[in-house]
């Protein structure tokens, strides 16, 4: 499971890199009422599956290879945490004006 980013996204380094692929970890936080995620962007899949490093992306001034916590009730949110995590990273994202999609293997 990964996101496809079908938006041009800006670099560190100043590239722009017109469609990107981004892989999405997640973890329970202790008190179970909370997910950390964090996000990082390859320039596509071939390169995450080629062992490249992630892109350092820039987005609204906002550097994306950081995490974020979202709130998380498992009763109502459900267990299947990973896929969870994707489906508000896209929310995450078009809220910074970002188009993902989630890319089911």
């Amino acid at each position: 499971m990964a996101l496809n980013i079908t938006t041009p996204v800006n670099t560190s380094i100043g590239v722009t890199i017109p469609t990107s692929y981004a892989r999405v970890a997640v973890n329970d936080a202790i008190q179970g009422t909370a997910l950390v995620s964090t996000i990082s962007v390859f320039a596509s899949k071939a390169a995450f599956e080629s062992g490249a490093d992630p892109l350092g992306v820039i987005i609204n001034e906002r550097f994306m290879d950081g995490g974020i916590v979202f709130p998380y009730n498992r009763e109502t949110d459900g267990p299947d945490i990973l896929g969870w995590a994707h489906t508000k990273w896209v929310i995450q994202l078009d809220e910074l004006g970002i188009t993902a999609v989630i890319d089911l293997p």
